[in-house]
């Protein structure tokens, strides 16, 4: 679906500020690809995102969002992520103004495999706060809540656990893989 593929781009500014510009040029990395053309207006919402990120983030977390690894390259896993979510984005957009009504309670939204989290992030900031409780996000990568650090190979929570979020945000570690894993999911997040 996207176009970029996440790897290091010779033309990605490497300025905090010059990134969120690059991202709004004509000849930048997203105006040009298929999720772009197909939902502009959300791509918009998303770039304006990125600036409140920008701005809101410590350097060292605001380079871990943009996929730069310890080398300081600019990787930029950030603008593959956000080409391969505007699809779902604008379906659980539209399932929210759509099929669940304002005098139901908020609804909770569970991102399964969300990896890093982009997706979770992007929604935190799109959907209506009120209307939604929480987003907890699932991955086997997540370290334990009784953890006081993550691991090797496990992905750092920090930018998750960021106060600011409009709404709030949870990780769980689980491997949906496996049968233990869906009941842990049903016994803790469904009932």
């Amino acid at each position: 679906f996207a176009q970029h593929d996440g790897r290091e781009d010779a033309n990605a500014p490497r300025d905090a500020n010059a990134f969120v510009a690059w991202l709004r040029a004509e000849d930048g990395p997203l105006k040009n690809t298929k999720p772009y053309a197909m939902y502009p207006e959300l791509a918009e919402s998303c770039i304006e995102i990125v600036e409140k990120w920008r701005v809101r983030f410590e350097k060292h977390v605001w380079l871990r969002v943009l996929g730069g690894g310890s080398r300081g390259g600019v990787q930029q896993r950030l603008v593959k992520e956000l080409l391969e979510s505007l699809h779902v984005m604008a379906r659980v957009v539209q399932h929210l103004d759509r099929d669940v009504r304002l005098e139901d309670s908020p609804v909770t939204v569970l991102d399964l495999c969300s990896g890093f989290g982009y997706l979770s992030m992007f929604l935190a900031e799109l959907l209506p706060a009120a209307r939604v409780d929480k987003i907890v996000l699932l991955d086997k990568a997540w370290p334990m809540h009784s953890q006081e650090k993550a691991s090797t190979g496990q992905i750092n929570p920090e930018h998750i656990f960021h106060a600011d979020w409009p709404i709030r945000m949870t990780t769980s570690k689980n491997n949906l893989k496996t049968p233990a894993g869906r009941r842990s999911v049903e016994k803790h997040i469904f009932e």
